[in-house]
């Protein structure tokens, strides 16, 4: 629900230029190879016409990025965020006029170098051009970059044009350059995505039915079945887990675990880690809300385990999603460090998995752009919106641990305010009902051994 349309915007590395070009030397090809009836002083009219446009469209993009830069140059100094939501307070900044006023020029020329590549592609496909050998390919080209640029201008338009009261629009900067400044990004989400939904899919359906093993947050439905606009009177359905999690899964929460706003909880995490992976011989996964966390605590496990012989497999660190868990699965002497694409969609045996580690309850950034917006929704945004988002999450990280019924592992949450604020409990309600075992750091690595143990002599 939450995942934006971003539009990285980056004037050195686009399709304008491409696209502009393209029209050029489509039209001049045409005109040059006489396959057009129409008299010379109207072909060399058009040429002149296909040849301004690159030039024009190159200064007017470049002219449009640096009014960005100086728009986020001059809100940053009074704001401390990293992402700038547009607000209609920032709406009317002047530099905000300025960036506007660079992209009524920029969809300007983009709309000619549209209208001309319609041109050319109507005339490709009415036209008898036995000559042309490539005349489909031509005329698919032309259709294909004349819809990326009507793409481009749509996207920026609904931002820095006539943007939508049920949008969600914010700038930030992408991946830095060498010169460590980070590309200019556009992004646009949709503030509720009940409407649509609506639209799109319930009306048109005579039944619907959504189904998922993390659809209900505190035993029903509410919270989901209002944001998708989920009608009241639906059925509903709530089925128990198939799992046997009272034997399958032993539950740790470490009573000494510091605050995670506490100085000492990256190496509280660590030595947790460090003491599993070597109880386990690795086979730990530990999930984490926030990269710099992960690198944190790569850093700070990777010596202590690599003399054990235990490879650390940390996400952007040692490979993509995709390829650490490969290599967890072929060597599951290992301990994998994730975030965000971990949380779902991992699936690994009970045999590779014992250990999963839930490092901090999964609350989103206050300061993102969507949380921002869509808790002014709520009278108490927190309880209402924060809280259930956080334990949608919490309860599909929790499902990377058993997968079958044969599965037997530990879960471990080092986040202390799942038993020490009020708003815990709700946490803790989404847990199926594991064995819960009493323990600190120190004891987390011996107490999940000797589940494992057990769960061997059992056969399990």
């Amino acid at each position: 629900m939450n995942a934006p349309n971003a539009f990285l915007c980056d004037m050195y590395g686009t399709g304008i230029d491409k696209g502009a070009s393209a029209a050029k030397a489509l039209i001049a090809a045409l005109l040059t190879n006489k396959m057009m009836s129409m008299d010379v002083e109207h072909q060399e009219r058009l040429l002149a016409e296909a040849e301004a446009i690159p030039p024009r469209l190159r200064e007017a993009w470049a002219r449009l990025w640096s009014a960005g830069e100086r728009f986020v140059e001059q809100v940053s100094e009074a704001k401390s965020d990293d992402q700038l939501l547009l607000t209609p307070a920032l709406r009317s900044h002047k530099g905000w006029q300025d960036l506007a006023l660079a992209w009524e020029n920029v969809d300007v020329v983009l709309t000619q170098a549209t209208q001309r590549l319609s041109q050319v592609s109507r005339f490709l496909e009415s036209a008898d051009l036995p000559a042309l050998e490539d005349q489909g390919a031509l005329a698919l080209e032309a259709a294909t970059i004349q819809d990326d640029l009507e793409q481009l201008k749509g996207r920026l338009s609904t931002i820095l044009g006539s943007p939508s009261d049920g949008d969600i629009h914010w700038i930030d900067r992408g991946t830095a350059r060498p010169q460590g400044k980070g590309e200019l990004v556009f992004h646009s989400a949709p503030l509720e995505v009940s409407t649509k939904i609506s639209e799109e899919l319930l009306s048109r359906k005579d039944s619907v039915v959504f189904t998922s093993a993390t659809l209900a947050t505190q035993g029903n439905f509410d919270y989901l079945r209002e944001r998708l606009g989920i009608p009241e009177d639906s059925d509903q359905l709530l089925v128990g887990s198939p799992f046997d999690y009272q034997k399958a899964a032993l539950l740790l929460i470490p009573e000494d675990m510091p605050p995670p706003s506490a100085d000492g909880y990256l190496a509280a995490m660590s030595r947790v880690l460090v003491d599993l992976g070597k109880s386990l011989n690795g086979r730990t996964m530990a999930l984490f809300t926030s990269y710099a966390a992960l690198r944190g605590v790569s850093q700070q496990i990777r010596p202590a385990l690599m003399a054990e012989g235990i490879q650390v497999l940390a996400q952007s660190i040692d490979g993509s999603p995709q390829q650490l868990l490969r290599r967890f699965s072929e060597n599951p002497k290992s301990v994998l460090l994730g975030t965000s694409s971990f949380w779902e969609g991992v699936d690994l045996s009970g045999d590779v998995l014992k250990a999963l580690v839930l490092t901090r309850l999964p609350f989103q950034v206050p300061t993102d752009p969507i949380v921002r917006a869509r808790s002014e929704q709520y009278s108490d945004a927190f309880h209402q919106y924060s809280v259930p988002q956080a334990v949608l999450r919490f309860r599909q990280g929790i499902g990377r641990l058993i997968r079958n019924k044969g599965d037997k592992g530990t879960l471990v949450v080092l986040d202390k305010r799942i038993t020490g604020r009020s708003y815990g409990q709700a946490f803790l309600k989404s847990i199926p009902p594991c064995t819960l075992q009493p323990c600190t750091q120190a004891t987390v690595g011996t107490l999940a051994a000797q589940w494992v143990r057990e769960s061997d002599a059992a056969g399990h």
